[in-house]
């Protein structure tokens, strides 16, 4: 794809995103197989050319907005926790992410979110925490959450 044509890309729905690969990283994780992520660089929006090993481990944690909103991704997780937070909130976390990590302007992250993000966000994301296990809403107690979250998984 060109620059122009990546830049129309709504990075905020699973058709952007390789579903097909992640679910093939997630099936070897599970099977005791390591894997090989290819690197991206979110400033491009294209892999760099680049790997990196992902070994196996007696508990993975895997972590974005869209898993439980593809099927796929969320039948095979064993444990699904859902955080929200207000749209404030995360407004303002993507506006330091993007800016302080990816070297964006406010202005674009801004309009990123008020067109592609927040509409995601309503169609898919908040939908699909109806799958969720585990749902804590903002503000709320971290260590508590982790607590809770490692009784679950922990052996009976």
């Amino acid at each position: 794809m060109t620059p122009s044509e990546r830049s129309a890309v709504n990075y905020d729905h699973p058709d952007a995103l390789d579903v097909e690969l992640f679910i093939a990283h997630m099936d070897g994780l599970a099977a005791g197989h390591s894997v090989k992520v290819p690197e991206y660089d979110m400033s491009t929006h294209t892999r760099t050319g680049g790997h990196y090993q992902l070994d196996p481990a007696p508990l993975v944690v895997v972590d974005g907005i869209l898993l439980m909103a593809v099927e796929e991704c969320r039948e095979r997780l064993d444990l699904k926790v859902f955080v929200d937070a207000p749209r404030e909130v995360r407004l303002a976390r993507r506006l330091v992410r993007d800016v302080e990590e990816r070297g964006r302007n406010p202005q674009s992250v801004e309009e990123q979110f008020m067109t592609s993000v927040e509409p995601m966000h309503r169609s898919l994301v908040l939908p699909s925490s109806q799958h969720a296990d585990l749902k804590f809403e903002h503000p709320f107690d971290p260590v508590a959450a982790a607590e809770r979250v490692v009784a679950e998984i922990s052996p009976s």
